[in-house]
């Protein structure tokens, strides 16, 4: 029986970008999936500022038939952001396994089965600026909340990768998405981002895709 390869590829890197201006979107790497039969691709989206977004950001799943150029990308599927109040956000006091304690928190605040974004703002500048996230708040991650049971806790279903949670890091509102595609009859992917709201919250955001490539 044949085994079927898979490949994991990053399609838009852990970066940060700023709304209102001039450049209001990021367009990720690429991919030529002229050989691939299918691919998942998974979405990280965090609000990093308490500001209700005008215009809410939006993943766009673009295919091109060319193998060349960028004159026919066409969107085949838009992942709009349904983060619509401002932001919570709460600076984390300590961290010990799945247990984040915070300088308070409500369960209104981080529903339970939600993802939630924890930021490194700590062991490094946090980056205020449109661009690839650099150094330690490449720390960041996302996770989903098993349960806030008080005012200062919030119990995440796994323990964080990182073990540098601490004094004033951060936890943040936060959504994934994730598409299915047929590939068979495309030659390329990328995924783009669009943040064109006057007013609102930067965000953070990165893309991932794992690909059937052959049998």
């Amino acid at each position: 029986m044949a085994t079927p390869t898979k490949t994991r590829t990053e399609v838009l890197a852990h970066q940060h970008l700023q709304h209102g201006q001039t450049a209001t979107h990021a367009i990720g790497t690429t991919i030529n999936v002229s050989t691939m039969f299918s691919a998942s691709i998974t979405m990280f989206l965090a609000n990093v500022e308490v500001t209700v977004n005008a215009i809410p950001p939006s993943f766009l799943i673009q295919l091109n038939p060319d193998s060349t150029g960028d004159a026919n990308w066409v969107t085949v599927a838009t992942f709009t952001s349904g983060i619509i109040i401002a932001a919570e956000t709460e600076d984390i006091t300590s961290q010990s396994t799945n247990d984040i304690t915070t300088t308070g928190v409500g369960a209104q605040d981080f529903p339970n089965d939600k993802p939630i974004y924890l930021r490194d703002t700590d062991d490094a500048t946090p980056v205020t600026a449109s661009g690839n996230l650099a150094g330690a708040e490449l720390n960041s991650e996302w996770h989903y909340v098993m349960d806030t049971p008080d005012t200062s806790s919030i119990f995440l279903i796994d323990t964080p990768v990182s073990s540098t949670w601490d004094t004033d890091d951060e936890v943040w509102e936060a959504e994934i998405f994730r598409i299915d595609m047929n590939l068979e009859n495309a030659m390329r992917l990328r995924v783009v981002v669009n943040h064109a709201s006057a007013t609102g919250s930067d965000i953070h955001f990165k893309a991932e895709m794992e690909s059937f490539d052959s049998v």
